[in-house]
């Protein structure tokens, strides 16, 4: 070792972590190996996400009923399956979602409910309702909804086989191979079309003989039989009995015999044709250009997504190899790429952080010895908080990796003050090893309070409430933990390195460095004496400084989060209501082959229609080249360019959105979207329609629309009740007989090539999108005989909604808008409200913002709780560490000089107010008090060794002038390669990074002369209440008995 320690080195001063730590090396670089290599073993097993696995308990019931327009969903599903879970406990919104065919609510209940127990009761709320609904609609299905649940990966598959060629090789060899994937939950097959055979009955011979297509979907079913029809027992064996009569061609079903009224029997096939062919088409899907089927992967709740991306990617490298000739498999869309990146750059921003912050160390302290002991606290610091990470449950995240990432100039901060004063012992003529425990003797009171003032600004950021708690649990909770490690490292590790390997300083070095910090520490010493001498005006200065901070807050835009610079975006396309498949997929060919255009563009996936059936809907999935690839320009600049490409569309309503953000659960990415309720649909749609007139004439508007769409044709069967009642037909019989005419009614399945394939019967293509021809479609009336629909309803075209929305148990129409590259939230919401309170809403019409303005309002306001439980954890810190009521006011007076930095800074660098901004100002309560802390204590000690109070103040300043700019240097440097958005990810974490370097500038500079000043007066203070009430405030008193501090060298 450099230095062996001086003799009087045996001499123990009392129990005392740091000399416990000194005078025990080998058992401290054993704690420390330890904390390594548990550290290192956890975050091997640490899985990587985006965001924090978290669930909330939102439970969604989605229904089926082919053929039922948007208002029949609402009626006769929709508002039964509310009015049944309504009554539950701690339900927080119900919201419904009814368009043609398919109607979804979703439950949202309060945080505090398990999602296993609100899906449970769910599910016994459908289940008495489920004879309310309508016979022929499909059974609920019942889901969790969560937030990670979406897929994850889409495998696109081309080839020159036939679409459904490609469709039967994925559903049965590809499906089941990556189903069997660890890690996978399901795959989806989009774009695909199934086999189905279609019996296409002529209405015309239909009514000829007086037969209806359920009567023919009833003989289907009996003749296609395989059923178990009993056992023998032969005395020695049990043979079972079985009735087979199953379809085994389409010739069979051809051949089915169907009687007729007479007796006479007919085949179907004199009824029809009979076609092995395919499912109508309801979406369709290209890559790059080729017909394609897509597989798309979701992975099961708290799957490591990027392990199971390569998981993946191995099984597919292996099926390629057995592809059929001429078939091809590529990856088309990979979040775990996206999640790597992010990580990968969060990892060099800690790199790079640490290494700007050692270089920073190294020019204060000129000496390489110290720098590196300094600088071990970074990595240990670090590695050893995986082991807490590991422990509570966490993975390595966007949350939890900012934390990291922003903390890196804050982990040496207790170490550089430790050090910083063992080196000024030293340049005092102490040997290292005396140095070391006298420094950090003197030192260790600021030490810990200005850790645990820090543990008390993140702590109750970790355990905030709220969906916006939940995500910031992890980063508040790593930060404290690593934190906490970091101040374990500097009272240990530090130290123990500095008694050992430093040397003693030769008194040629000292009157050198002396000289050096002379010229600084002097030139502030006479600054601040002129300060002490004009206090009010000093604090006048402050108070204008602060005050002038307002307005410069006022002009920052309000937003939510920043998105994310990532390669993936999606262009999404709607067109009017009805629109056909084909309609809508010439559209989307036209917007590609515009952006195509684009040299950025690395690929395109088009996706027309869904497979929910809505044909007049879908997207262009862009994959821009990544920044690996020499792309410099951002998404968003690129997104503004092919924006206006792909103008002036007749017709379709055009908008970008980001591939995957932060999401509460409803999947909606829209940026502003308001809530309209009242009963009447159309004073709601009145108001919306102003609404969305006026937000095309907005300029930060990119694409607006309401959720209803444009009202689509629908054809009313008007029923004669009297009529029908006189002949046995209920209106749910003629129902149902138009909706088997037009969209078939699947009569049974056969087993064909290995595959069960639907029966459906309906009219042929011809006939059933005749409505006249329904008009003579034959009804079966109570006593057998057969009639003309035309003779029992009227049969005529009305406009209905193309979707119906309620919320909480009201009908909702809501108001979407998108706002270009770079305008904030707050730029859309403004002048929407203003326009509201000029409106005269019609009676029962109310508004409020959802999605994002919801959430920015939920954060501001969580964000002000955490604001003022940091400040009350850090007086009480504060007051306990110091044992006084007042001396934490003085040491929190720095507190508000922040904001002005903060606000200036977030200015400057044109960033918005939003959640991750308030994070990093949350952030700065913590990191501010830390130099107040310093240059308070030091002046304390000054005082109780018996100096008086404005000669304490004027030694104690330049004395820590050093630590204090070296740390907040270090701190800067530390945050400088977030602030300025270098990698994958750092858009969210740049706010940040701005408004704590801002406020960190001024507070910094701001404190070395308020902080004293606020000192005097609170000092004058005291003496006059004890003056005035006889009542002793300070009970602090020289301590004459102290070991008497001499100023070093710096000081003289």
């Amino acid at each position: 070792m450099a230095a062996n320690p001086p003799p009087e080195a045996e001499k123990s001063t009392g129990f005392n972590i740091s000399e416990m730590a000194i005078r025990r090396p080998v058992s401290t670089v054993m704690l420390i190996v330890c904390m390594l290599v548990l550290g290192l073993m956890s975050y091997i097993n640490l899985p990587v996400e985006l965001f924090p696995d978290v669930s909330f308990p939102i439970v969604s019931i989605s229904t089926t009923y082919p053929g039922a327009s948007a208002r029949e969903m609402e009626t006769l599903v929709a508002k039964p399956l509310e009015d049944a879970v309504s009554a539950l406990n701690g339900i927080e919104h119900i919201t419904s979602t009814s368009s043609n065919g398919i109607a979804t609510v979703i439950i949202q209940f309060k945080l505090e409910k398990s999602i296993k127990e609100a899906a449970n009761e769910v599910t016994e709320k459908v289940a008495l309702v489920r004879k309310k609904l309508p016979l022929d609609a499909d059974e609920p299905i019942i889901a969790r909804v969560d937030p990670n649940a979406t897929p994850v990966l889409f495998y696109a598959i081309t080839g020159r086989q036939s679409l459904p060629e490609i469709t039967e090789f994925a559903r049965d060899e590809l499906k089941n191979q990556l189903q069997k994937v660890n890690g996978v939950a399901e795959v989806s097959i989009l774009g695909g079309q199934e086999r189905e055979v279609q019996i296409m009955l002529n209405p015309a011979l239909l009514s000829q003989y007086k037969i209806t297509p359920a009567q023919v979907s009833s003989r289907l079913q009996q003749e296609n039989l395989d059923f178990p029809s009993g056992q023998i027992d032969t005395g020695k064996s049990v043979i079972v009995m079985r009735t087979v009569n199953a379809y085994k061609t389409a010739q069979q079903i051809a051949q089915t015999p169907i009687t007729i009224n007479g007796g006479k029997v007919l085949l179907l096939s004199d009824l029809g044709q009979v076609q092995d062919g395919f499912k109508d088409l309801s979406s369709r899907t290209w890559w790059n250009g080729q017909p394609a089927v897509v597989l798309s992967i979701q992975k099961q709740s708290g799957t490591n997504t990027v392990d199971m991306a390569h998981r993946l990617d191995a099984e597919v490298e292996k099926i390629r190899k057995d592809l059929p000739p001429g078939m091809k498999i590529d990856l088309s869309f990979d979040t775990a790429k996206f999640i790597e990146e992010s990580k990968d750059g969060a990892m060099e921003e800690l790199l790079v952080g640490s290494l700007l912050a050692v270089i920073v160390i190294f020019l204060f302290l000129r000496t390489v010895r110290g720098t590196i002991i300094a600088a071990i606290a970074i990595p240990t610091s670090v590695i050893s908080t995986y082991t807490f990470m590991n422990m509570l449950g966490f993975s390595l995240n966007f949350m939890s990796l900012m934390g990291l990432s922003l903390v890196v100039g804050i982990l040496v901060d207790d170490a550089v003050v430790d050090l910083e004063n063992i080196y000024r012992h030293i340049e005092m003529g102490e040997h290292p090893f005396r140095a070391a425990i006298n420094a950090t003797n003197e030192i260790g009171l600021a030490v810990v309070a200005t850790t645990f003032s820090i543990v008390a600004v993140f702590a109750p950021v970790g355990f905030m409430g709220g969906m916006i708690g939940r995500f910031f649990r992890q980063f508040g909770l790593t930060v404290s933990c690593a934190v906490l490690v970091s101040l374990l490292v500097a009272r240990t590790l530090t130290p123990m390195l500095a008694a050992y390997f430093l040397k003693p300083m030769p008194a040629k070095h000292v009157d050198e460095h002396a000289a050096a910090v002379k010229g600084i520490g002097g030139s502030y010493q006479g600054i601040l004496r002129w300060a002490l001498r004009r206090r009010f005006t000093t604090l006048g200065i402050a108070v204008l400084i602060f005050v002038l901070a307002i307005p410069i807050a006022s002009l920052l835009p309000a937003g939510f989060a920043p998105k994310n610079d990532r390669e993936e975006f999606s262009i999404g396309v709607d067109l009017p209501s009805g629109s056909s498949l084909e309609q809508t997929a010439g559209i989307l060919w036209e917007i590609a082959k515009r952006v195509k255009t684009e040299p950025l563009v690395e690929s395109l996936l088009i996706t027309a229609g869904s497979s929910r059936g809505a044909t007049d809907a879908g997207s262009v999935s862009v994959t821009l080249k990544s920044k690996k690839e020499g792309r410099r320009e951002s998404a968003a600049s690129v997104q503004t360019r092919l924006q206006k490409l792909t103008e002036n569309i007749p017709g379709a309503i055009i908008s970008y959105r980001e591939t995957q953000g932060v999401d509460d659960g409803t999947g909606n990415t829209f940026d502003m979207n308001l809530s309209l309720q009242g009963d009447k649909l159309e004073d709601l749609q009145m108001v919306a329609d102003k609404l969305v007139g006026r937000l095309h004439q907005m300029s930060v508007v990119k694409v607006s629309k309401t959720s209803t769409g444009t009202p689509r044709q629908e054809l009313h069967l008007k029923v004669d009740q009297r009529r029908a009642m006189e002949l046995g037909v209920t209106p749910a019989v003629l129902a149902s007989t138009i909706r088997a005419a037009s969209l078939g009614d699947l009569a049974s399945q056969m087993r064909l090539d290995n595959t069960n394939v639907d029966i459906r019967v309906r009219l042929n293509n011809a006939e059933r999108y005749d409505y006249e021809r329904l008009r003579s479609l034959p009804v079966q009336t109570a006593s057998g005989a057969q009639i003309p629909l035309g003779a029992l309803a009227e049969i005529r075209f009305e406009l209905g909604p193309t979707n119906i929305n309620r919320y909480d148990r009201e009908r909702q129409v809501m108001v979407y808008a998108n706002a270009i590259p770079g305008a904030s939230l707050s730029e859309i919401i403004n002048p929407v409200t203003a326009e509201l309170k000029k409106m005269q809403l019609p009676s029962g019409v109310k508004y409020q913002f959802q999605g994002q303005a919801e959430r920015m309002k939920d954060s501001f306001s969580s964000m002000g709780q955490a604001m003022l439980l940091a400040v009350i954890f850090i007086y009480l810190i504060l007051a306990s560490q110091f044992e006084h009521f007042l001396h934490p006011l003085t040491i929190m007076a720095a507190l508000p000089l922040s904001f002005a930095g903060a606000f200036l800074g977030l200015f400057l660098a044109n960033q918005e107010l939003g959640l991750f901004t308030l994070i990093g100002i949350v952030m700065l309560l913590g990191l501010v008090v830390k130099n107040s802390i310093l240059l308070v204590d030091y002046s304390i000690t000054l005082i109780k060794s018996g100096m008086e109070r404005n000669a304490a103040l004027l030694l104690a300043g330049p004395v820590r002038l050093r630590p204090i700019l070296m740390t907040t240097i270090a701190m800067i440097a530390g945050m400088l390669p977030v602030a300025l958005k270098l990698t994958a990810g750092s858009e969210t974490r740049a706010p940040m990074a701005v408004a704590v370097i801002g406020g960190l500038i001024t507070s910094t500079l701001l404190t070395l002369l308020v902080v004293p000043v606020v000192f005097t007066l609170m000092d004058d203070f005291v003496h006059w209440v004890s003056r005035v009430t006889g009542f002793k405030i300070n009970h602090e008193e020289p301590e004459n008995e102290t070991e008497s501090l001499e100023p070093g060298p710096e000081n003289t």
